[in-house]
């Protein structure tokens, strides 16, 4: 047992990524005085975290809802999955941020707290636990926690940023729809919203692409999600010039030429849904699998077309 300690020790004494430990250009001290602290029962950090930054984003709620939605009996603790799916649940986006100090500075400039997964333990023995970062001091190279019991723990940085790499550096902010992250990362920030419609949140959705296009203008990802949240809010006309936009971008684009048939053939518009579904046919005559779902939206279109004795 001596030896595995000694193991563990060193392990935990490993040289920290110097990108990691990088506070930023603002040398200035941050801390988010106001956001709410909620002390946690035995195990069940996951919910008083999570309740921490819900709040904090403007969400009503309860301690008792969230913990009857996040925590795991058997587990005795909290997954990510579960906390993700709950900030979602409350309207928020959920966003995992860079794995350094200054995109958790960015995020509280920006008046977000940061819910972060530690490992307290080490890695042969881990204890697993959610914080919530509300603070950072350069100047005196701490990091500021509402943590279990504390409402406002001091942990030298180096010490944070330890026992966070042991979490996998895994940090979480809930964006409200139609705000973007301190520092975006597009990829990331298009998957976050296209989880959020996965779950039937139009809206929020609709929100999240918004901004997306804002800042992103002519990229196909939100252009496609956007188009495709129109249709589902029955926004035909909208949706119909969206996916043109995407298709003057790129004209093989079989999806948003398939969608746009749809779109068209919604508005009643059937002979120029027809002649997409034939371009789109065109296009992929070596895709048996992407031929065969159009050919079932062609016959779908031509079945609807059809006059009917009411």
């Amino acid at each position: 047992m001596l030896a595995l300690f000694v193991v563990g020790t060193v392990a935990g004494c490993a040289s920290l990524p110097e990108h990691v430990l990088q506070y930023g250009d603002d040398a200035n001290p941050v801390e988010l005085v106001e956001t709410p602290f909620f002390p946690q029962e035995r195990y069940q950090c996951g919910p008083a975290a999570l309740m921490t930054v819900l709040t904090q984003s403007g969400v009503e709620t309860t301690l008792d809802s969230l913990i009857e939605r996040v925590y795991l009996a058997g587990r005795q603790g909290s997954l990510q999955t579960e906390l993700v799916a709950a900030i979602r649940a409350s309207s928020r986006i959920p966003y995992r941020i860079d794995a350094s100090l200054s995109a958790i500075v960015g995020e509280l400039r920006a008046g977000r707290p940061v819910l972060v997964l530690q490992n307290l333990g080490v890695s042969w023995m881990p204890r697993w636990h959610y914080a919530v970062v509300v603070g950072v001091d350069p100047g005196t190279d701490t990091v500021i926690l509402r943590s279990g019991t504390e409402r406002r723990r001091v942990t030298r940085t180096k010490t944070f940023v330890r026992t966070w790499r042991r979490g996998e550096y895994w940090a979480l902010v809930a964006v409200r729809p139609g705000e973007l992250p301190a520092d975006p990362n597009a990829d990331r920030y298009f998957r976050a919203i296209a989880a959020m419609e996965s779950t039937g949140r139009l809206a929020e959705a609709w929100s999240g692409w918004r901004a997306a296009l804002d800042q992103w203008p002519d990229a196909p990802i939100a252009l496609f999600g956007m188009a495709n949240v129109e249709f589902a809010l029955d926004n035909l006309g909208t949706a119909e010039n969206l996916y043109r936009q995407l298709l003057e971008l790129n004209p093989n684009d079989v999806s948003a030429r398939n969608n746009l048939a749809h779109v068209l053939a919604g508005q009643a518009k059937n002979s120029e849904a027809i002649a997409q579904i034939l371009l789109a046919l065109e296009i992929v005559q070596d895709d048996p699998a992407m031929r065969m779902e159009l050919e079932d939206s062609l016959a779908e279109i031509r079945h609807n077309a059809l006059p009917r004795n009411d």
